[in-house]
């Protein structure tokens, strides 16, 4: 995917999410989604996973590529978040670099979407402790 599609698939997800809302709710009233690691999701990625249609909107998403104890029940979508990541670029001369941006973006599903074993009921217990601390 390159940068423009990117921008189209969560663009699209925004507009989905607006036009079917049954109610607003201020953002700051919803839980920031948190991955399986216990690191919370900021910007757009928090807009985008706190309007997910699940019983606990946006929390405990698990990257697709990560997914190790517990299996995503078949037939289920991901959801794209983004982050940009910086680089250095080699310029002309030689010896002088630049500072690039580089988007990045990986598919993430809801906990709900997934079958657990017994450690990982164990780590969503966890996180929803967390949660629940932070408010």
């Amino acid at each position: 995917m390159n940068n423009s599609q990117i921008y189209a698939a969560i663009t699209e997800k925004i507009i989905a999410n607006l036009e079917t809302a049954g109610s607003w709710m201020k953002l700051w009233q919803v839980p920031s989604p948190v991955s399986m690691n216990g690191h919370y999701y900021r910007g757009i990625n928090r807009l985008v996973l706190s309007s997910d249609p699940y019983k606990r909107p946006g929390l405990w998403h698990i990257p697709a590529n990560s997914i190790q104890r517990w299996r995503v029940r078949k037939g289920e979508k991901s959801t794209i978040v983004v982050f940009w990541k910086t680089g250095m670029e080699q310029m002309m001369p030689p010896a002088s670099t630049k500072k690039i941006f580089l988007l990045r973006f990986y598919h993430v599903f809801n906990s709900e979407q997934a079958d657990f074993d017994e450690q990982g009921k164990q780590k969503i217990a966890q996180l929803q402790n967390l949660v629940d601390e932070k408010g």
